[in-house]
């Protein structure tokens, strides 16, 4: 055996030298110390990062504490919009089936009366104007259709 074999051995076996013996975990020594300070120089970095984002996140709960306020308005509002939706609706109550009517071309004279029946002066005046309007209504429709889809 040459005289470095001779020297090496007894002192941490295999030739590897002594910093390859087993250290943490089975994992070598050098590995061990190599990951140790990875670790330790990241740790100022995440822990800036942490702190960061803890900061954005409390900023961002500033920032949207004066629209609290908003929130006890809310109910009301939509109340209000509940209530003029309602009132709409029972507005335009029989006025589509009275448009309908009139733009049908096989209706009675019977079907016209009664759908008319249903409504009041203001909205039997309305029903014959949309529905005079309908040859408008069609060819916006179908400007749009081309321009939107390219159809031709």
């Amino acid at each position: 055996m040459s005289r470095a074999g001779a020297g090496n051995r007894g002192r941490g076996g295999g030739g590897g030298g002594p910093m390859m013996a087993a250290g943490v975990g089975g994992m070598p020594v050098t590995m061990a110390v190599l990951a140790a300070s990875t670790i330790a120089a990241l740790l100022p970095a995440l822990s800036a990062g942490v702190g960061a984002l803890g900061a954005a996140v409390m900023g961002a709960a500033g920032a949207l504490a004066p629209l609290a306020g908003l929130l006890i308005a809310y109910p009301g509002f939509l109340a209000a919009l509940g209530q003029g939706l309602v009132v709409t609706k029972m507005a335009f109550s029989g006025v589509g089936d009275a448009v309908k009517v009139l733009t049908e071309p096989g209706s009675s004279l019977q079907e016209i009366n009664e759908a008319m029946a249903k409504l009041g002066p203001n909205g039997r005046q309305f029903a014959k104007t949309v529905s005079g309007m309908k040859s408008d209504f069609d060819g916006f429709k179908e400007m749009y259709k081309r321009h939107c889809f390219r159809l031709q």
